[in-house]
């Protein structure tokens, strides 16, 4: 009898935990509505996506994508870098912004500036319904 409640038991604990947890699962899917890959290689392309990431805010009625950042090392002596931000999906990635950057900060801020400006107007663009739909009425 006591293995038997205690079976029940095990077994009720694991299935309402499942439920729960799918719930939980469900609402954190909803919440999510983009993704920043960061693969830079610098130091200043770190401190690029970074900024990047501090500044950003998703329009609203946009559905699910990603921001990639690409780096490529242009000039070793003069540390330079060509970064690449790209957005889309896991199937369709569009390079929306690409500039040379070097590690001077100042610099390094008003090219995130104009990132942030080109991925909201890509995505504007992208999903104009969408985005309208949801602030009518």
């Amino acid at each position: 009898m006591v293995r038997f409640l205690f079976i029940f038991s095990l077994f009720g604990l694991i299935f309402f935990s499942h439920v729960s947890l799918s719930q939980e699962s469900s609402s954190f899917q909803q919440e999510i509505s983009y993704l920043i890959v960061d693969e830079t290689k610098t130091p200043w392309g770190r401190e690029f996506v970074k900024l990047f990431s501090q500044i950003w805010r998703s329009p609203k009625g946009i559905p699910f994508y990603i921001i990639k950042f690409q780096e490529e090392r242009i000039s070793v002596s003069r540390k330079q870098s060509l970064i690449k931000v790209l957005v889309g999906n896991n199937i369709y990635n569009f390079l929306v912004y690409s500039a040379y950057i070097r590690p001077a900060s100042s610099e390094i801020e008003s090219k995130v500036m104009d990132a942030v400006k080109k991925v909201e107007l890509f995505l504007l663009e992208r999903y104009p319904i969408i985005y309208y739909n949801t602030n009518q009425f």
